[in-house]
């Protein structure tokens, strides 16, 4: 007699949870095993590193969820609605009581936070990766601090800004407008 074991961790909460990256591991641990062997009590050889087993089929993986990662790539899609929908009734909660003066990305984590706000805090590393701004007005793109340059690897300019040049100066510097 065969006896299976699964586990289902719920997905919405994990969408408002960091989960610590102990227990994710240990998760995966328990994963690979069961894979592996079959049964949670016997070891057998891992022909692969778990690192490969999660990678997308596409890339030579076999498409694994690494726990942690999921877990932040959920954080991160709060997130991104933070940034995106400024009108619900949670992002003026959160942003009353967390970042009331300034942009989601530059909120900070304080003691007194909640755990809620420390779990969603955590993503905006992962955000960031891949945000770029779109130019519009100009006004609030940092020349050498954000991703504004349309590249398909690195999203910012390369060059150290010049000795006499503003860290903070943005795009709307850099052209010139001719006046009518």
């Amino acid at each position: 007699m065969v006896k299976t074991v699964t586990y289902a961790l719920p997905t919405y909460s994990m969408q408002s949870s960091l989960l610590p990256k102990s227990f994710c591991e240990e998760l995966n641990m328990m994963k690979a095993k069961f894979g592996w062997s079959g049964d949670l009590g016997k070891r057998k050889m891992h022909w692969l590193n778990w690192r490969v087993l999660c990678k997308p089929k596409m890339d030579g993986g076999l498409g694994f969820r690494d726990l942690y990662a999921f877990n932040l790539a959920l954080l991160a899609k709060q997130a991104w609605r933070f940034m995106r929908d400024t009108k619900g009734l949670v992002y003026h909660v959160f942003k009353a009581r967390y970042f009331p003066n300034i942009d989601f990305l530059n909120a900070r984590v304080t003691a007194n936070s909640s755990y809620v706000w420390h779990s969603i805090a955590a993503s905006p590393p992962v955000l960031q990766k891949g945000l770029q701004w779109q130019v519009g007005d100009r006004k609030t793109i940092r020349i050498w601090k954000d991703n504004w340059v349309p590249r398909e690897t690195c999203l910012q300019i390369l060059t150290p800004p010049p000795v006499h040049y503003n860290n903070e100066a943005t795009v709307e510097g850099l052209l010139w407008v001719e006046s009518k």
